[in-house]
């Protein structure tokens, strides 16, 4: 616009000095101010073209930037997810072989054991191995398998625990799961006092004495000093009818000073059988200060008593037994008749 007007000027300044016509000079100058707008425009439309084109490629370059952005997060979401569904299947593999390994074992815990079974039974290999084939079969699957993972072995219990665990299957009639549990625990500690008693008593219940005495020897040589073992040994004997054997192993007890209370009842009760009456009364009293409630203690008291003449005491004996809540039926008729001898 600065230039038209400098244009304009000029001619205002030619026309009073000029010769010339002044409609030529006014159509030469009127050409060249179109000219000059026709420039100006034509200047103006290319600027505005050149904007348009720019802004649409800066639109272009952002859109292939963004799509580029699209394209490389779905792959690594599709890994994503492909992960997660792995994932997945393997812990569903997991818990489904975990359920079928602890359903049989429960269902083996709850079948009957046989209570005449000689000796524990055990696995044999091929027996083993098909019990582990049986369930460590997992379901395969063609798409995407993963491998379970294996399970880890069961840990191995502690002495202590196979010994009250044996005891307790002993108590409740599984009788083989009782005698392996308890050999077990006697191989991992052998000084294991209760559960080498226990072992002996079901081994002499099942009419394998033999074992059941070695059992308790071999104990004796581990703790030769326990009043349990001499006890268990020599009740062992008695019952075999070894009294003169069942005697001497108390004896021997007796004078190492235990204060065992069930030792003193059980060697007052071999006085008494060898008519003793005077030891057999002095180990009853030491038994009943310790555990008054064993009524054939006081049963035995009261015999002993009687038989040196000494009535009036195995009277009195005699109705202290009948005192007791926990004596049976057997106990108060021999007690009444007693009684009724003495009158």
């Amino acid at each position: 616009m600065s230039l038209i007007n400098k244009v304009l000027r000029d001619l205002d300044n030619r026309l009073p000095a000029s010769g010339d016509s002044p409609d030529v000079s006014l159509s030469n100058d009127v050409r060249v101010v179109k000219q000059m707008r026709r420039y100006s425009t034509s200047r103006l439309f290319f600027l505005f073209l050149m904007l348009c084109l720019t802004g649409a490629f800066a639109w272009w370059i952002t859109m292939n930037l963004t799509m580029n952005d699209q394209s490389s997060i779905e792959p690594s979401m599709k890994v994503e997810s492909s992960v997660i569904q792995s994932v997945d299947h393997a812990a569903i593999q997991q818990s489904n072989s975990s359920q079928v390994v602890t359903e049989p074992a429960n269902a083996q815990q709850q079948t009957g054991e046989s209570e005449t079974v000689k000796e524990p039974h055990q696995k044999t290999e091929v027996e083993a191995v098909t019990s582990v084939e049986s369930v460590a079969i997992a379901p395969q699957t063609t798409e995407n398998p993963v491998e379970a993972p294996v399970q880890n072995e069961k840990k191995l219990s502690s002495p202590l625990q196979l010994e009250q665990e044996g005891m307790q299957a002993l108590r409740e009639g599984r009788i083989n799961t009782g005698l392996s549990q308890l050999n077990e625990a006697l191989k991992l500690n052998p000084r294991l006092l209760m559960g080498r008693i226990s072992l002996a008593r079901q081994l002499e219940h099942m009419g394998r004495r033999n074992e059941a005495e070695s059992i308790l020897t071999d104990g004796l040589m581990l703790l030769p000093n326990s009043p349990l073992l001499f006890l268990e040994l020599s009740r062992l004997h008695y019952r075999a009818n070894n009294v003169n054997m069942a005697f001497n192993l108390l004896t021997t007890i007796i004078n190492s000073g235990t204060e065992n209370p069930d030792v003193h009842g059980f060697y007052a009760q071999l006085l008494k059988d060898k008519k003793s009456w005077d030891l057999a009364i002095n180990h009853y009293k030491i038994a009943l200060q310790r555990k008054n409630f064993v009524i054939d203690w006081r049963i035995g008291l009261a015999d002993s008593l009687a038989q040196l003449g000494n009535i009036d005491a195995a009277k009195a004996e005699f109705n202290t037994a009948l005192r007791y809540s926990n004596a049976s039926f057997r106990q108060r008729q021999y007690i009444q008749s007693r009684l009724g001898e003495l009158m």
